[in-house]
């Protein structure tokens, strides 16, 4: 069943598949990482604003602690598990992505 010169791979196969393959393989990964992140976010979020009327915390200060730990279970899984690498992402994401994440944010929050 040819369908043009050079299309057929082996197996009478097309080349398109193996172009499909790779999507289908590699695209449920990249995906179910990036949602268990906003997941992982939203339940460490609403664990800590489940009772709003009684919490006296600024919600950045529940925002850096979420993504803080999100940072360090994210560096120590990808990087190997060490408790140095969990520090690591913490402190990263503590200071660095926490407040550019709240901004942006507050910047979406606003009108216009």
């Amino acid at each position: 069943m040819a369908r043009g010169p050079g299309l057929d791979g082996p197996g009478g196969k097309t080349i398109f598949n193996n172009s499909d393959r790779l999507f289908r393989h590699t695209a449920p990964t990249h995906a179910l990482a990036g949602g268990s992140l906003f997941l992982g976010y939203q339940l460490v979020f609403e664990v800590l604003r489940h009772h709003d009327e009684t919490n006296l915390r600024p919600m950045y200060i529940d925002h850096t602690i979420a993504c803080t730990l999100l940072g360090g279970i994210s560096m120590a899984s990808a990087l190997g598990g060490s408790p140095k690498h969990f520090i690591t992402g913490g402190i990263f994401g503590g200071l660095t992505i926490a407040p550019i994440i709240y901004w942006m944010k507050l910047q979406g929050n606003r009108p216009g």
